[in-house]
């Protein structure tokens, strides 16, 4: 009867998560694209689901008209037991992996590309099982029209009196990552 309780939970739980959070109608055809190549290379299921409960797959535009396309991915999403630093260095490592995956010239033509967003931000978002919320902990910046690549760490996940979150501050500034508050949620 537990195993049946549980399983049944667990369906239950999934079924809500999916009907709770849908891509973006109304993408742009740049985001459609970037929608087909999260689909492509499986990384569905990482999809970070933002507060609007919209799979963060979209483009957005700042006050001077600079356009970007905003993708997020979750790591340890679901997880019971307690998140540790090293598991987050791994997250971080598989998170830079599966940017990779996403490049936005890998399933664009020239013409394409050239009108595609000029900045191209990947969030990294992880679950606390500590605090029960999801964190923005890490972005990567590509610019389009530089071809320069950034990053950038979360100034409010990263715990500046915490002794191994100073630590993994030093190892992110040296890999030349700078702190942030574009946070988005």
């Amino acid at each position: 009867m537990k195993k049946f309780l549980f399983l049944l939970f667990l369906m239950i739980e999934a079924i809500g998560f999916s009907v709770n959070c849908n891509w973006y109608t109304g993408n742009t055809e740049s985001a459609s694209k970037m929608v087909e190549l999260v689909k492509n290379t499986k990384l569905t299921d990482k999809i970070y689901c933002d507060v609007e409960k919209n799979k963060m797959v979209y483009e957005t535009e700042d006050k001077n008209n600079d356009s970007f396309m905003e993708v997020g991915l979750i790591y340890n999403k679901g997880s019971k037991k307690e998140l540790t630093y090293i598991e987050i260095a791994n997250y971080l490592d598989e998170f830079e992996k599966d940017v990779i995956k996403l490049y936005p010239w890998k399933n664009l033509t020239e013409l394409e590309y050239s009108n595609s967003p000029e900045y191209y931000k990947y969030r990294m978002y992880i679950y606390s099982p500590e605090n029960k919320d999801e964190f923005m902990i890490y972005m990567i910046l590509y610019d389009t029209i530089n071809g320069v690549w950034k990053r950038f760490y979360s100034k409010d996940f990263w715990n500046k009196n915490d002794e191994n979150a100073i630590e993994m501050i030093e190892i992110m500034e040296k890999a030349g990552a700078r702190a942030t508050d574009d946070i988005v949620y």
